[in-house]
């Protein structure tokens, strides 16, 4: 039984309570994320003269989804909208006897604080004035750390082996390559940030951890179709990414929109352009037989626009190919004594009985003539010795 001061809570009671706690969670879930899965959008507003402009109404709508936010300026003309969904937004800013201001469309990515300066003409509110160059700007004033973004154009366009999205983190600064295997037809990239073990980087899709410490890999590799985009942060990242050592590489899947799309995708690799092995079975020397099949789809829609979407997945791999490993075993002659083959070649065998001091063809005699040696003088046998002993 549990106790809140002097009262006891009995197991009904702790039943509801629990239950009240896990409510709260789900009207409460942004309080609740570990890491970062969202963006801001955040800037300051002013008037043609560069006075700032408090109580202007800003909105920002996702032209994705629908999704509409709405703040006002502070007294400082400045707005910020957190915890916007990655996607595509355009801004608007209204205030009286100004003329409203459009910005955008632009994208918003994860973890990103996107600047979005307005400065309004005086005029009515039915006019309206575009503010060009919004998330255009190279260089990161609203953040301290150092990242790169790989997004869906780079991810489809650039070539990859086995369709992992991971060879794309070596296009980072301060990232290298720790794979050891080399010999499948695919490769799992494995990686160090700034010189730390793989185990000290964090991995995670849609802000879930899916790092394997153990195996200094990742858990689950998703089907590259399904990818949004996914931020290399390696160096000054702020406190939820607090236990990582290494870098940070948060990847983001992609959500349903208004619009009903979807992929298929069907990708063949096999030995027909194949080179064959330079170590190639002497017995029979045919390519050894490779097929790998990769294939799958995607498909995403609204159930209910403007409001609830859906996004799905899949993907199949199927590899095969045959491993071909050679071992050189003793010949026949070999197992009866007869070493000629070695000797006529200038290789020396020597003689057990004296502890290999000697060779078999400074020995003389009928051994030397006829260059086969008894199997008593081959394999000395250890026990007796043992047992003497």
């Amino acid at each position: 039984m549990i106790s809140f001061g002097k009262r006891p809570v009995s197991g009904p009671q702790l039943a509801i309570l629990t239950l009240g706690l896990l409510s709260l969670s789900l009207l409460f879930p942004a309080t609740l994320m570990a890491q970062i899965t969202t963006g801001t959008i955040l800037g300051t507003v002013s008037d043609a003269s560069g006075a700032v402009l408090p109580g202007a109404t800003v909105t920002a709508t996702n032209l994705d989804t629908g999704l509409v936010r709405a703040t006002i300026t502070n007294e400082a003309g400045a707005y910020t909208l957190v915890n916007l969904p990655i996607g595509n937004y355009q801004v608007k800013v209204q205030a009286s006897g100004f003329k409203v201001g459009v910005s955008g469309p632009f994208q918003l990515v994860v973890d990103q604080k996107l600047r979005s300066d307005f400065r309004l003409d005086a005029g009515n509110v039915t006019e309206s004035i575009q503010v060009a160059g919004t998330g255009q700007t190279q260089l990161q004033t609203d953040q301290p750390d150092v990242n790169q973004i790989v997004q869906e154009r780079e991810i489809k366009g650039l070539p990859l082996n086995g369709r992992d999205f991971f060879s794309l983190l070596l296009l980072s600064n301060g990232v290298q390559d720790t794979s050891n295997d080399q010999t499948g037809a695919t490769t799992n990239v494995t990686f160090s940030i700034n010189g730390m073990r793989p185990e000290s980087n964090s991995v995670t899709l849609d802000g879930i951890e899916m790092s394997s410490i153990r195996e200094s890999d990742v858990d689950l590799r998703p089907n590259i179709d399904a990818v949004s985009e996914f931020k290399v942060l390696t160096s000054v990242f702020s406190s939820e990414y607090g236990h990582t050592a290494g870098g940070v590489i948060s990847i983001q899947s992609k959500s349903g929109t208004n619009e009903f799309h979807g992929s298929l995708f069907e990708f063949l690799r096999n030995d027909a352009l194949n080179a064959a092995n330079f170590f190639r079975n002497p017995v029979n020397p045919d390519k050894a037989p490779l097929k790998q099949n990769q294939f799958g789809g995607t498909f995403g829609g609204p159930i209910r626009k403007n409001k609830t979407f859906y996004f799905l997945d899949y993907q199949e791999y199927k590899l095969r190919r045959t491993n071909e490993a050679f071992a050189v075993v003793p010949e026949i002659p070999f197992r009866d004594g007869d070493f000629s083959s070695l000797l006529a070649s200038g290789i020396g065998v020597y003689d057990p009985a004296t502890d290999g001091a000697v060779q078999f063809t400074q020995l003389g005699g009928a051994a030397q003539s006829a260059r086969q040696f008894p199997a008593r003088k081959l394999f000395r046998p250890a026990a007796p010795s043992l047992h003497a002993a």
